[in-house]
């Protein structure tokens, strides 16, 4: 080669790197300033605050359910956080780290086909990652979203290397033990990567196969079987609440088509992709004969795992279930495009694509919009809501801290619940309860939140309040005249189930607390009872026995007495004679 040659040629690597290279500034930036929690997240944090703090991986001290998915995950904020890390932050950008990882995979598999196979080097797959909105979006968001899609990608393309050593195939197997200590539903591609082992690029014989896979599984069974004994014996089940509570055995096929669909229509490129590039492939005969068991391995697993998706009705938060997908359809792309033998063929093809990454088509029109059920989370939770949840946990961890209550929470507070530091609470869904989330599903709705918490349950396990989805603006607007309302600081509004003497006379003492006390409610009762019909007053001397009575410690029994001669009564006069 000429030395001019030679030099340009130099030249446009070192362009070339450096715009990677701030491609890949830009993506971590956009990641970065979206930083966001989703009140999902705040499951985990609650789990491993309490294991640092002696009471062991639960939500409840005292009470072993295992209410999270993502073990691995809440492992590391755990860690980070007996290592002096503010547990938020860390779970905010924690998702970062598994982003960058995954950028510089895909851009590593584009040079390695480019030194090994002499195609065009464009790093499509990377450069979408960087720029597609929803990529960075879910690489925050305080949960294992962007984990769990690095490992993905990391394992199966770690199944496709010829004549993989030992320590290859051992490493393939911890990879994927870590996809299934993240999320269990790894477990469907750990299938894709033992026949990823069973369908090599090169001729092997059955034995060497046979064994490659057995070497592989080591990890992945041994991790397995570590895990199960653990969670047998330390939960008494082998599956999460949400596995029950999202009833992930039963086929909700209609939302989740849905739930593509919607994803499909923001992302519009992906789908354009999966129709025009086969397509394309055929029209210009492009040899793709030594990629095509890569192919049909990565095609298997986006829609093995898609399948899955769409089998349990997707979720409730947009786009994040089929964020894990994406990377696998870009490097399929990513392997048609770089076969076209003019490289500014190839490349045109290449920036329209990453210009329909940018240019997605908006699926809502307002935020705070939902459809079907389905929202974009991070519209929800923004700096300002997370400030007000954090003053009302704080609030009423303040007032209630020297009780023994127990608080059941409505959707949308588990950051309420984390923030209050208080040691119990019920999420009406059931991930904190294995009762409520094996109950039998009514009607279909909204994925993951199908399941409701009964008032017979609430009574049945003596929990004493309700904290309602109310914003302080709200309750400003509240006075206290209910004999179920409870008020805190005016930013928290709460509904008494059952009034306990004992909580309630430690309240009643603070003056940040405002709430009907039992004599006046008593009192109304009464003059209710004296003024209406057998019929009502029935009804008010049943409603104030389950609401105190029943569980009083006997200090109004006077009281009760004269309830009870005063319904007799009423009862008397209704008989004819």
């Amino acid at each position: 080669m000429k030395p001019q040659i030679m030099f340009q040629h130099i030249q446009f690597k070192i362009i070339y790197g450096l715009l990677l290279i701030a491609l890949l500034a830009l993506g971590l930036f956009g990641s970065y300033t979206q930083g966001w929690l989703t009140d999902d997240c705040f499951v985990s944090l609650r789990y491993a605050e309490n294991w640092i703090n002696g009471h062991g991986l639960v939500y409840n001290p005292g009470e072993y359910v295992e209410g999270y998915t993502n073990f691995l995950w809440t492992v590391m904020i755990a860690a980070l956080q007996w290592l002096g890390f503010d547990p938020l932050q860390a779970s905010t950008h924690l998702g970062l780290l598994p982003y960058l990882l995954l950028a510089l995979l895909l851009a590593y598999l584009s040079w390695s086909r480019h030194q090994t196979q002499g195609t065009h080097f464009i790093p499509l797959a990377a450069i979408y990652l960087l720029v597609a909105e929803d990529m960075q979006i879910w690489a925050s968001g305080g949960l294992e979203t962007m984990l769990f899609t690095f490992l993905a990608t990391a394992s199966l393309v770690s199944t496709r290397k010829q004549q993989p050593s030992i320590t290859t195939l051992l490493g393939s197997g911890v990879l994927c033990a870590f996809l299934v200590l993240t999320r269990m539903d790894g477990l469907l591609l750990v299938g894709v990567c033992v026949l990823s082992f069973w369908l090599p690029n090169q001729t092997q014989s059955y034995s060497v196969r046979i064994k490659n896979i057995m070497i592989f599984m080591i990890p992945v069974v041994s991790t397995l079987c570590v895990w199960l004994i653990f969670k047998v014996n330390y939960y008494g089940e082998i599956f999460p609440t949400p596995f029950y509570s999202k009833s992930v055995m039963h086929p909700y096929y209609s939302q989740g088509v849905t739930y593509l669909l919607l994803f499909l229509k923001k992302n519009w490129i992906i789908g354009a992709c999966a129709c025009l590039l086969p397509l394309t492939a055929w029209l210009l005969k492009l040899n793709l004969k030594s990629y095509q068991r890569d192919i049909t391995i990565l095609l298997l697993g986006a829609c093995i795992y898609s399948l899955y998706v769409v089998h349990v009705g997707g979720d409730f938060m947009f786009a994040r279930r089929f964020i894990p997908v994406v990377p696998l359809l870009l490097i399929i792309s990513e392997i048609y495009i770089t076969q076209i033998k003019d490289v500014r063929h190839a490349a045109l093809t290449s920036v329209t694509i990453i210009a329909g990454a940018v240019a997605t088509i908006s699926v809502y029109q307002a935020p705070r919009e939902e459809i079907n059920g389905i929202v974009e989370e991070n519209t929800f939770y923004t700096d300002k809501i997370h400030a007000l949840r954090l003053a009302q946990g704080l609030a009423i961890g303040q007032a209630l801290q020297a009780t023994d209550v127990k608080l059941v929470i409505n959707l949308g507070l588990l950051m309420v619940a984390y923030h209050s530091k208080l040691p119990y609470f019920v999420e009406t869904t059931g991930l904190t309860q294995y009762s409520i989330a094996k109950q039998p599903i009514k009607i279909r709705g909204r994925a993951g939140h199908e399941k409701e918490v009964t008032q017979e349950w609430l009574f049945e396990n003596n929990i004493h309040m309700l904290v309602n989805n109310y914003f302080p603006e709200h309750i400003s607007e509240y006075a206290v005249g209910s004999p179920h309302e409870l008020i805190i600081s005016n930013i928290a509004l709460l509904t008494i189930l059952r009034y306990d003497d004992t909580i309630m006379d430690k309240l009643y003492e603070r003056p940040d607390v405002q709430f009907v006390h039992i004599d006046e409610i008593i009192e109304r009762t009464k003059q209710g009872m004296i003024a209406g019909d057998l019929k009502n007053a029935t009804w008010l001397y049943n409603n104030l026995m389950e609401f105190y009575f029943k569980y009083s410690d006997g200090r109004r029994q006077k009281q009760l007495d004269e309830l009870t001669a005063l319904l007799h009564t009423k009862s008397s006069d209704k008989t004819p004679n």
